[in-house]
């Protein structure tokens, strides 16, 4: 009976040692995996919103990207009369990182670093014009029908939010599949892509540089590719003119812009004859002059934080 009791005590013992052991392995290696799910580039998921890690502030890519736009400045705009301005979109981390208890940039350094830099511009504050709901879950972008203020701010700093259109009629493209969901394995509802309409976008055409085609402000074909983002002014494409023949003005506007402006410049045609985008992640800088002539034109630096902290991107 005594070797019995002494041999579940000693199997206790044992049992006790190997449930020890594996709470010291845990101790040391999970937090090494926690670490790895939260590093810069990893997609999280909190709630029912995923977003990509991007931080810590990189000082070295601001001062690349503020040197690319020195050079669009002095070779193109320097002299000629032109209102400059620039203003910054905050990426989906701006308002979920840290609450999630995720690491971020610092966005007010971000932002005064660049005013810095910049002085030659006039800046638009637009961070206070957003919250979380206004991008998609499943996506980087923001939603076209939640921007509204964005782009009346905008056009109030450009001088033209009296010609602005005050209502659109709000239709569905249909579902949306973000990006976050198709790079990795998460198992979310997808997004629905919702787009505004007025009589004077639909007048709107869309005249692609590269090519020479013309298309609507909204490219139905688009919905059919892996990221129907595109639906919006057929997606990315280097320099492309809107043209408003309803304008209420003969103004003319460039932005120099990522991917976030495609759905923005559209609520923005009121207030201009012509509104000419221009990507230079996909068009060298010195070859604007083969495409375009700078004159008489407002002039807007329209970037999110996420090119802006990764600008090697920008030629």
């Amino acid at each position: 009976m005594r070797k019995f009791v002494k041999s579940r005590k000693m199997a206790a013992l044992l049992i006790a040692a190997a449930v020890l052991a594996a709470i010291l392995c845990l101790a040391v290696f999970l937090p090494g995996a926690l670490r790895k799910a939260k590093e810069s580039g990893e997609i999280y998921v909190s709630g029912d919103c995923a977003s990509k890690l991007d931080y810590p502030l990189k000082e070295k890519s601001l001062e690349r990207a503020a040197l690319r736009f020195r050079y669009l400045y002095d070779n193109y705009l320097a002299g000629k009369g032109l209102s400059i301005y620039f203003s910054v979109i905050p990426d989906k981390n701006y308002f979920l990182a840290e609450e999630s208890g995720y690491s971020a940039m610092d966005y007010d350094q971000l932002r005064e670093d660049l005013k810095n830099r910049l002085d030659y511009m006039q800046y638009v504050e637009i961070f206070d014009c957003l919250e979380l709901e206004d991008y998609y879950r499943t996506d980087s972008h923001w939603r076209q029908e939640r921007i509204g203020k964005v782009a009346r701010r905008l056009g109030e700093a450009l001088g033209v939010s009296q010609y602005l259109a005050a209502d659109y009629e709000e239709r569905s493209a249909g579902l949306f599949t973000g990006s976050y969901m198709r790079e990795g394995t998460l198992e979310m509802e997808p997004d629905e892509l919702r787009y505004l309409v007025s009589p004077e976008l639909e007048n709107c055409t869309v005249y692609h540089y590269l090519d020479g085609r013309t298309t609507p402000v909204y490219d139905w074909e688009k919905l059919r590719d892996k990221d129907a983002y595109g639906f919006f002014l057929s997606g990315t494409d280097p320099i492309l003119t809107i043209e408003n023949p309803e304008a209420g003005t003969d103004r003319e506007l460039v932005i120099f812009r990522d991917s976030f402006c495609s759905s923005l410049a559209p609520l923005l045609v009121g207030g201009y004859r012509k509104i000419t985008l221009v990507d230079i992640r996909y068009v060298r800088s010195d070859n604007l002059g083969t495409y375009l002539t700078f004159q008489d034109q407002d002039v807007l630096f329209l970037y999110s934080t996420l090119v802006l902290n990764n600008s090697a991107i920008l030629r």
